[in-house]
């Protein structure tokens, strides 16, 4: 029988000891568009000459576990973010809900994760894994792309699950509609085609030790590089003048549903960075219909209250993440 795509699944747990498994199995499934995390063996070449011009024996290398998932964005689960950020302080709402409120942390969280064939019985888990890298796409129809470039240590291959019973949460899954603001140096605006952002946490992979097996003994967090673009009409020379002279601003990208409270059916997401710089961009004349203007922005650290390039604020139905 063949695997089918339909009736895979990925789940998550956050590990306490790096590359561990979690002693008390609690996996959250992830709803996903599609995936590419992977083990992958290096085999390295023996190039003894011996004669006959055949070659001997290679030797194994390195092991690499990477991949990427690409979903929508969604309310749920709030794993992926503190993945992305580090760092998270939760208050109770005492009416259903929690705020969660992450910043970028001296260290990343490592998750276990498991790619389930189910209907095959076959199972893949990955442990020690980090997110290196977000990407968002933020537009005023559809679902919003988000995808999470992955690092990990090691993987271990099953006939059984680790959690036979994953927890599946609301695909509470955000569409350009459920943007309910934009601001730009805390004034709203209207005339934004398109946002993207990429949050790199610079993960050093390089991190192979003797008596390993090939396998990451760790993966160590670099500096955080907070970069996007912001692509509207051009209507005035309003944010082009920002760019040139230099001038902070800031960047603010609500999500929600209903109100925006937290509670079922109310969830939301904020997405903020305190201080950010444009780089200078003329808008191209592309033909004879209406003209955009694109700029860069980096978010970055100076003297913000927030402490943090970025934050994420979100609210939903999960006591903890």
């Amino acid at each position: 029988m063949q695997a089918q795509g339909t009736r895979s699944y990925i789940a998550i747990q956050k590990e306490t000891s790096f590359a561990t498994n979690p002693s008390s199995p609690n996996l959250v499934k992830v709803p996903f568009l599609s995936e590419s995390l992977s083990r992958s063996i290096e085999l390295i070449d023996n190039t003894h000459i011996r004669g006959d011009r055949s070659s001997s024996t290679p030797v194994r290398g390195n092991t690499d576990v990477s991949g990427n998932i690409s979903l929508n964005l969604g309310a749920y689960p709030g794993q992926l973010l503190l993945g992305v950020m580090g760092s998270v302080t939760t208050t109770d709402n005492l009416d259903g809900s929690y705020s969660h409120t992450m910043k970028v942390g001296s260290t990343l969280p490592s998750f276990t994760v498991e790619k389930a064939f189910p209907d095959i019985s076959q199972y893949i888990l990955y442990q020690g894994c980090k997110i290196s890298k977000m990407s968002l796409t933020a537009s005023p129809s559809g679902f919003q792309q988000a995808s999470f470039d992955i690092m990990g240590a090691k993987a271990t291959a099953s006939g059984t699950s680790f959690d036979s019973t994953p927890t599946e949460l609301t695909d509470a899954a955000f569409d350009g509609f459920r943007i309910t603001s934009l601001l730009e140096g805390g004034s709203s605006v209207t005339n934004v085609t398109e946002v993207t952002l990429d949050i790199d946490n610079g993960l050093d992979g390089d991190t192979f030790v003797i008596g390993g097996n090939g396998q990451r003994g760790s993966l160590n967090e670099g500096l955080v590089k907070v970069t996007g673009t912001l692509n509207g009409f051009f209507e005035n020379l309003s944010l082009y003048n920002k760019a040139v002279n230099q001038t902070e601003t800031s960047l603010k990208l609500t999500y929600a549903f209903g109100d925006g409270d937290g509670t079922a059916g109310n969830e939301s997401l904020v997405i903020e960075m305190p201080e950010v710089l444009f780089s200078a961009a003329c808008p191209p004349i592309d033909g004879p219909r209406g003209i955009y203007l694109s700029l860069n922005f980096v978010a970055y650290l100076g003297n913000a209250v927030t402490d943090s390039s970025v934050l994420m604020t979100l609210k939903n139905t999960q006591e903890t993440i």
